[in-house]
């Protein structure tokens, strides 16, 4: 009798596990339509299935801690080392059940979704991301980026522009997605390609300082900047050492300038605002200027990378103002 009562309270139990999974499970459940863009309906509709199929996935993994499976059927090896990547830190979920965008031809022949809402799931009062799915020509997902912002390259053509610049604006675009992105999934190898054997890299760090005051009797806090001109290899090893010590790294582009050289057709100078946050408590703003070298379109390379506050640049003194050369695309150091 005791053990027909418990079996009878497990079977309710289990009955209503399963009746709460079935109420929920079209909560978890994302349609994603594209709108226009694709002309062809058959690799319209599989792009469309894939997406829906992945998100709807990661809704059942983040939101009822089900083991996180990707689909070999919607999306490729290297897609799922991508989204793995971002994973490994914490879990994402799509908030929206209905995403409607269009799909974007690539420089590759290939298509790209953007504008796909995603939230972390150990902190709900996160700011919403937005993440990007480029696919392969047969419609499966091949990679997975988070947008540094939202670009319209209408902003950065002239009316005269061409072709060929319109082109290479796509291709800047993509590039710094994937350079932010490598930051945060901690990838040292794609860093390595991405710089220049030659490359001049300064980078800027903020020190807290400060003083006893005697006139108002307390402790006056002061900001120091510490500025470093490294080699690439040495760029790199104390960026591996920040990497291990951190478990999670964000890093956000806004207020993005770029200005052709105006010497050299494939010298794209980037300047972008980054703020850079981490597990470790440290966290600063500043302008991140880069030199792109897009002579080889497949491969574009940093030649120079130099960073310098945002906050109180008026107040810093001449001796701790980066030199402003840097910022020039006329400069004999480029």
């Amino acid at each position: 009798m005791k053990f027909q009562r418990t079996l009878t309270v497990l079977t309710i139990l289990w009955i209503n596990a399963l009746l709460s999974f079935t109420l929920n499970a079209q909560d978890f459940a994302v349609r994603l339509s594209i709108t226009d863009g694709v002309d062809d309906p058959a690799l319209k509709w599989q792009m469309e299935a894939n997406a829906s199929l992945v998100l709807t996935t990661l809704n059942e993994s983040a939101l009822i801690g089900k083991l996180l499976k990707l689909p070999a059927s919607a999306i490729t090896e290297d897609g799922r080392k991508s989204i793995q990547a971002k994973w490994a830190t914490s879990a994402r979920y799509c908030p929206q059940s209905t995403i409607r965008e269009k799909g974007l031809l690539r420089v590759t022949g290939t298509y790209q979704i953007r504008n796909i809402p995603m939230k972390i799931w150990e902190d709900n009062d996160e700011e919403q991301q937005y993440w990007i799915f480029n696919f392969t020509k047969d419609g499966k997902i091949d990679e997975v980026l988070v947008p540094y912002i939202q670009i319209n390259p209408i902003d950065f053509i002239a009316e005269s522009a061409n072709v060929e610049e319109e082109r290479n604006i796509k291709i800047i675009e993509e590039f710094l997605e994937r350079f932010r992105t490598y930051y945060e999934e901690k990838k040292i190898s794609e860093l390595d390609k991405v710089f220049s054997d030659n490359a001049l890299i300064i980078t800027g760090k903020e020190i807290k300082t400060g003083y006893y005051s005697e006139q108002s009797k307390k402790f006056v806090e002061t900001k120091k900047i510490e500025y470093r001109t490294q080699t690439k290899k040495e760029y790199l090893d104390r960026l591996k050492s920040v990497f291990t010590a951190n478990k999670w790294i964000k890093v956000q582009f806004n207020l993005i300038d770029i200005h052709k050289h105006p010497k050299y057709d494939d010298m794209y100078g980037v300047v972008v605002e980054q703020g850079w946050s981490s597990s470790t408590g440290y966290k600063d703003v500043g302008y991140l200027f880069l030199l792109v070298d897009f002579r080889n379109k497949s491969y574009p390379i940093v030649q120079v990378r130099t960073w310098e506050p945002k906050s109180n640049e008026e107040l810093l003194p001449e001796s701790e103002k980066l030199n402003a050369s840097y910022y020039n695309l006329d400069s004999p150091n480029y």
